[in-house]
């Protein structure tokens, strides 16, 4: 009995070993596989290589809007115009390049994508180990001649076992996943701080060998495409100026834009025009004495400024022109343009409106916060009518004449005098009507105010001949109607 139980025993072992053994081998031939990266005659290709203009381009997002100091994304990828040529289906082997970058780029990060789907180039090893140098080779060993087949009455062949798949919905052709059509260098660029609008940046891709492999039956039946392109060049700037032809949020083009008046550059040197009222970074200059059309203006951030009642001179230091000139646009400072003497327009004509001034305003020389003016008031409470105005984002510059006295409003709107308290000139509607008030309801003195008169009675029905609108609040939805009640002028809030 003990000899037999010893016997089970050393079987059990002796089983136990040889799987180990089968094991090891398997583990050891998986990652001997995994880690053997095919070795491809460098030499041979740059030898063989047939020159082609314009295999690859280098294209780079959103560049006409980059600022020194951004990262960007840039591509570099087969030319879409040879999306029907035959070596789009090839196995893609193997491809080098060189790069260069210049003194304002660097380089953050390199990898390789697919334009039409994640989880993709399993078999390629990418190598960026070398400097200014990308590698990618195509590591499958597996015998492709193994899966050719061919048609004897068309004499064609295709290899089977290929991952392929529809581009896109509207497309016949299948695009496989181990073909050049299947691939994205993708680069990720850092902006240097210290570039300057007047700096040329430049992606350069050289000395580029490429080689793919329409397998046959064979290794003589074979079709070997090696390619070589000597250099591929993208161009740009940063801290560009906005051009005309861009919109803004509303979709108009700023050539569209109405000129409000003109400026004149007044210092004796060249000044700067910044790209954002907000961010001091230059984006272009205007010499002396050079005349440019305004198109809005804005209040660039200044702490602890911020108060219930906007004094200009507190604010002149951060003042800016939105300018338009040789088909560009951004914002000069007031300190360094004067306005050019009757340029004001008074052409933007709309129907004649009416307008609720709930706050004491002063009457500004021209539509704009330069032009504050503290020698003509118009009191809360007054009605204007106004049929010239001036659009600048969302504020509306309103031409009044009080009394005989002729200048600005500024409507009351959130845009773009955003970092400073602007604006009491409500938009007044024609409306005629009755309103039911309902408990707690008083009649107060302004539209858009606190000043109760009195009280009234619960149920009590009121005629009101216009109304105007709380532009502070949501949607609009804080309506003010003008009433009498007993003799007594005022106004109800909904």
């Amino acid at each position: 009995m003990e000899k037999k139980r010893l016997i089970i025993i050393s079987a059990i072992a002796v089983f136990v070993v040889l799987v180990l053994i089968v094991v090891g081998i398997l583990i050891f031939n998986y990652y001997k596989e995994k880690n053997n990266v095919k070795v491809f005659d460098i030499e041979g290709i740059q030898k063989e290589a047939t020159p082609y203009e314009n295999l690859f381009v280098i294209q780079c997002d959103n560049a006409s809007k980059v600022v020194a100091g951004d990262e960007i994304t840039c591509n570099v990828s087969i030319n879409s115009n040879l999306q029907d040529y035959s070596i789009m289906d090839d196995v893609l082997e193997y491809i080098s390049f060189d790069y260069d970058l210049g003194s304002f780029l660097s380089l953050e990060d390199v990898s390789i994508k697919s334009p039409y789907h994640d989880n993709t180039y399993s078999q390629f090893v990418l190598d960026t180990s070398e400097d200014k140098k990308v590698v990618l080779k195509n590591n499958n060993r597996h015998d492709f001649h193994k899966n050719v087949v061919c048609d004897d009455n068309t004499e064609s062949c295709h290899l089977y076992g290929r991952t392929a798949f529809n581009s896109s919905n509207n497309s016949k052709k299948d695009i496989y996943d181990d073909s050049i059509s299947n691939l994205i260098f993708q680069f990720k660029i850092k902006v240097s701080k210290k570039a300057k609008y007047s700096d040329v940046l430049k992606i350069r891709v050289h000395n580029l060998y490429y080689y793919s492999c329409m397998y046959g039956k064979t290794e003589e039946d074979d079709v070997k495409n090696i390619y070589k392109m000597d250099e591929g060049v993208y161009e740009f700037s940063a801290n560009k100026l906005l051009d005309v032809n861009s919109v803004n949020k509303n979709n108009k083009l700023l050539k569209d834009y109405k000129v409000m008046y003109q400026v004149k550059v007044s210092s004796p040197e060249a000044v700067s025009v910044y790209i954002h009222y907000n961010k001091d970074i230059i984006g272009g200059k205007l010499e002396s004495g050079k005349v440019v059309d305004v198109i809005g203006d804005a209040v660039g951030s200044l702490k602890n400024k911020k108060s219930s009642k906007f004094v200009f001179e507190n604010y002149k230091n951060n003042y800016y022109y939105f300018v338009r000139f040789d088909d560009k646009a951004g914002y000069v400072k007031y300190s360094d343009v004067e306005i050019v003497p009757d340029s004001i327009r008074l052409d933007s004509v709309q129907e004649n409106r009416k307008y609720y001034v709930y706050n004491d305003e002063y009457l500004y020389n021209g539509p704009g916060l330069y032009a504050q003016d503290n020698k003509v008031m118009i009191p809360k409470g007054t009605i204007v009518n106004s049929n010239i105005y001036h659009v600048d984002g969302d504020a509306h510059w309103l031409y009044v004449d009080y009394q005989g006295n002729k200048g600005w409003l500024l409507e009351s709107r959130p845009i773009p005098y955003v970092n400073v308290v602007y604006g009491s000139a409500n938009r007044i509607e024609d409306k005629k009507g009755s309103i039911t008030v309902g408990e707690n309801t008083s009649l107060f003195k302004y539209a858009l105010s606190n000043e109760k008169i009195m009280d009234l009675p619960n149920n009590l029905s009121l005629s009101y001949d216009y109304v105007t609108y709380d532009s502070n609040s949501s949607n609009y939805d804080v309506i003010y109607y003008h009433v009498v009640y007993n003799g007594v002028e005022g106004w109800v809030k909904s």
